[in-house]
């Protein structure tokens, strides 16, 4: 396929887009959602830098090019600023400007993580790093109790220490009260932790 036909298709989509007042849709309905995700990235548009912009759901995405890329683009694109939910994004300070719930994603901390480890040489970032990733799995587990309907509402989990006798054990409870436990990494256990006097 060429560029000419692609830049073609793409022309024509946002027109209909634009006509049938898609992108209006999308963005109200992304402003509802219980979950947002959103993050940016460099692009390049006719040799100039620009930043791509995304907002999306489990339903919706949607997608902008701006100049800028921090809050005075988000504004303008006119999806965060109107989010009451729980925004799942990386640890950039410019999302923590809107009022609404913030929880940091995984897939920057495993890339943070495994940097720690591998240049690095952090032995504790990987038993970390390994510890999310079965975490990870244990909620997934989780879904399957559950039918699509109810999947939703545990797209918001809440960690949580538990407790117990040991502390070397992470509860995960989602909104429709499952629990999940995993053994902690040997890093993260209570006992490792010393408290100075000063």
């Amino acid at each position: 396929m060429s560029s000419g036909s692609l830049f073609n298709f793409i022309n024509t989509a946002f027109t209909k887009l634009e006509e049938t007042q898609g992108l209006d849709i999308s963005k109200a309905n992304l402003r509802k959602e219980k979950t947002l995700h959103t993050d940016e990235t460099g692009i390049n548009i006719n040799g100039k830098r620009q930043w791509l912009h995304n907002a999306s759901s489990l339903d919706w995405t949607y997608l902008s090019a701006h100049e800028k890329r921090g809050h005075d683009a988000m504004d303008e694109i006119d999806i965060l600023p109107q989010f009451n939910g729980v925004m799942c994004h990386d640890h950039w300070k410019h999302y923590y400007r809107y009022e609404c719930l913030h929880s940091l994603c995984n897939a920057n901390h495993l890339r943070e993580l495994t940097r720690a480890y591998e240049q690095d040489n952090q032995a504790w970032a990987e038993e970390i790093r390994v510890f999310l990733v079965k975490l990870n799995q244990e909620v997934d587990k989780a879904f399957l109790l559950y039918t699509s309907d109810a999947a939703d509402d545990l797209l918001c989990v809440h960690l949580c220490r538990r407790r117990i006798p040991n502390n070397n054990l992470l509860s995960v409870s989602s909104l429709r009260d499952v629990t999940v436990s995993i053994s902690l990494p040997a890093c993260l256990h209570t006992s490792n932790y010393h408290h100075k006097k000063r």
